[in-house]
Order: structure tokens, then C-alpha cells, then sequence
């Protein structure tokens, strides 16, 4: 049975940018791998409160058994999964093994680091949401950098490759993911 995965991409926050590199890989990924068990939510809002709000009411639609959410990251040249996130004084990790995900990647690093801005908040909001209500569910945050000629085939080779990892994670009954 296919895993459902949730896929999240954000706009642009700025108005020099013409897209978000985040956004655009979802549509490069889409190009090349179309999956019924893929549901995409592009283009959310660049907000505090309404990015978590946007993709929580997604999570409690859909029920997937994967959260994947990406974000761009204008200061890296690598694509980095995401460890953590922070606020204040409170930390949430993301409860999937990291180190085999990234394994043999081309351009993908483990990060500690989901920065102090929307997609850090937008990440600590869904795994508090995850491990409160459905903590079966496994969540990563994926840091995209600006796509190039250089590096979007690396990049897009990369992210289908933790894709179908991610694909193979034991997947929980929705009644059990129903009961927590």
C-alpha cells in the first residue's frame, strides 16, 4: 500500500523574488514523478500564524502518513533535512533517523538549524501539533536552496531519492493514528 504524503512549499516573502526555490522544486518533482499517494500544498503563506494554520487543517483533512515541508534557504548551497526546531527554551526533534535518509546524497546535509524565521515557527508548530494529536505521524523539514543550473538536477535527484526513503517508513494504521 503507497504511503500518503503530504508535500508543502511556501510563496515568496519578498518582492524582488520571483519564486520561492521551494515551490519550484515541488513543481520539478511533480514533473517527474507523479503519485496519486502526493498531496501538495503550494505556496503557503510566508506568516507566523497562518502557515501552521494552513498546513495543520491539511494534516487533519488528509491524515497522511508523511509530512514533508519545504522551505527555501537563500543562505545555502546545500538542500539541508532539518533536525529541529526551537522556540524559546523548547526544542522538538523530528522522530525520523536522519542519517539514513541523507546517506549517499549529492547535496543534502543534516541540519540543526531550521533558522528563527517562519519556516523554524512553521516547524515547531506542526511537530507540537504531531506529538500532541498524531504523533505517528512522521514530519521533516526540508531547506531548499536557490535552484540554478548547477545544482537543480543535483537537488531534484536528491529530494526524489528522500522521497521514496521516506516511502519505505512503517506506516501506522489510521485507526491506531486515530486513537493517540
Amino acid at each position: 500500500m503507497a504511503q500518503t504524503i503530504l508535500l508543502t512549499s511556501f510563496t515568496t516573502w519578498k518582492p524582488e523574488q520571483s519564486s520561492n526555490s521551494s515551490d519550484d522544486l515541488l513543481d520539478l518533482v511533480l514533473e517527474h514523478t507523479p503519485r496519486q499517494s502526493l498531496h501538495v500544498l503550494r505556496k503557503v503563506p510566508v506568516h507566523f500564524k497562518h502557515a501552521p494554520s494552513c498546513v495543520i487543517h491539511h494534516i487533519q483533512t488528509i491524515q497522511p502518513d508523511v509530512v514533508i515541508c519545504c522551505g527555501m534557504s537563500e543562505k545555502h548551497h546545500t538542500m539541508n533535512l532539518e533536525s529541529r526546531a526551537v522556540r524559546a527554551e523548547q526544542i522538538h526533534y523530528t522522530d525520523i533517523d536522519l542519517a539514513p535518509l541523507a546517506e549517499g546524497l549529492r547535496i543534502t546535509h543534516i541540519s540543526d538549524d531550521a533558522g528563527r524565521y517562519v519556516c523554524n515557527s512553521l516547524y515547531f508548530d506542526i511537530l507540537d501539533f504531531l506529538h500532541h494529536y498524531h504523533k505517528r505521524i512522521p514530519c521533516l523539514f526540508v531547506h531548499v536552496p536557490r535552484l540554478s543550473d548547477d545544482n537543480q538536477a543535483a537537488v531534484v535527484q536528491d529530494f526524489l531519492t528522500i522521497l521514496h526513503r521516506m516511502e519505505s517508513l512503517p506506516v501506522q494504521p489510521a485507526s491506531v493514528r486515530a486513537m493517540v
